[in-house]
């Protein structure tokens, strides 16, 4: 059964996740504080965004049966957030080390 965009779901409490949200949302949280432990949250995140949209769709195609939409959007936002601060330690460490590099030349010669 397709999920046609204009037509609303009605969206319950009482609906049951479905897991691949689930995947998702646990991926994408857990890719913050796996941050914290030499970047190992950013492959979390990168297995989060890929599997969101088929997740999505699973949920849209259930026909209201199934919920976890909000799971998905956390998932995906933390992912994001995950990203965007390997790509600024990344940034960092390479600037520090090119500013150690000319340090250490200016200083011994």
């Amino acid at each position: 059964m397709e999920h046609d965009e204009e037509t609303p779901i009605e969206v319950s409490s009482d609906l049951p996740t479905a897991r691949a949200a689930t995947v998702v949302g646990l991926l994408g949280v857990g890719s913050l504080p796996g941050m914290l432990f030499c970047g190992l949250g950013a492959p979390l995140a990168v297995l989060a965004l890929v599997m969101a949209p088929s997740a999505k769709r699973q949920v849209l195609d259930s026909g209201g049966r199934l919920g976890g939409l909000g799971l998905i959007r956390a998932g995906r936002i933390c992912s994001v957030v995950s990203l965007v601060i390997a790509v600024v330690m990344v940034v960092g460490v390479v600037i520090a080390y090119n500013w150690l590099i000319d340090y250490a030349r200016e200083h011994n010669d």
